[in-house]
């Protein structure tokens, strides 16, 4: 099950260390769509299985970004994470 995090006024959905949802009242609920694992794609299902409102990666990052002010970059080995840095 992905792991929610609320924040102010945004709910931010993890799957293990990824985000891949985010919840405002501005926005609703933003979901991306999976370039992960089978895992990711489940948890992505149990928080809205209607995967034709899902967003791209590019537009989902660059949602995220303009949200939160986290700068998105590509993972690093060996950690395979993707960073996410405070502005």
């Amino acid at each position: 099950m992905a792991k929610v995090i609320t924040s102010q006024d945004i709910d931010v959905y993890y799957s293990y260390y990824t985000i891949v949802a985010v919840r405002t009242t501005e926005t609703g609920l933003c979901v991306c769509e999976n370039v992960w694992s089978r895992t990711t794609g489940r948890h992505l299902n149990a928080i809205d299985d209607d995967k034709s409102r899902r967003l791209d990666k590019c537009d989902f990052d660059r949602l995220l970004e303009e949200l939160t002010h986290w700068k998105i970059t590509e993972p690093t080995e060996p950690t395979k994470r993707r960073n996410l840095v405070r502005d």
